[in-house]
């Protein structure tokens, strides 16, 4: 089996901008509700879409104008099971969302500018519910 994803393994090899705290600037920046911190909802909202486009952009834009590799992480943080089921999504509508997440990245990335530096896009699909006593 091989296991070589091509993901540099040298400490130091490579240099990535990464994104983060994409739900905080969804909700504070521009006011989207966020049931169970969960982003992915917003997929189905046009407008929050737009919204979360322009982020990723500006951050592979900066990454591209400073020769950075980019990784960007989904929206799926809270994409799990228990989640899911919080939220109300039957198992085959969160794996649907867990697609529509990957792809959405995917359309973010395509169209990476100026540079020929690697996107790299890492999923999660969200950590379960654990109560807290």
């Amino acid at each position: 089996m091989n296991t070589d994803t091509g993901f540099p393994s040298e400490p130091g090899s490579e240099t990535f901008l990464t994104e983060g705290g994409i739900e905080t600037e969804l909700m504070y920046k521009w006011g989207f509700e966020l049931p169970h911190f969960a982003a992915f909802p917003l997929l189905e909202v046009p407008k929050a879409v737009d919204v979360m486009r322009d982020i990723y952009r500006r951050c592979l834009d900066v990454a591209a104008a400073q020769g950075l590799s980019a990784m960007i992480t989904g929206l799926d943080y809270r994409a799990s099971p228990d989640w899911g089921a919080l939220l109300g999504y039957s198992p085959q509508g969160l794996a649907d969302a867990n697609h529509q997440a990957i792809e959405f990245l995917r359309d973010v990335g395509r169209n990476m500018r100026g540079t020929s530096k690697p996107l790299w896009w890492a999923v999660s699909s969200g950590r379960g519910v654990t109560p807290i006593s």
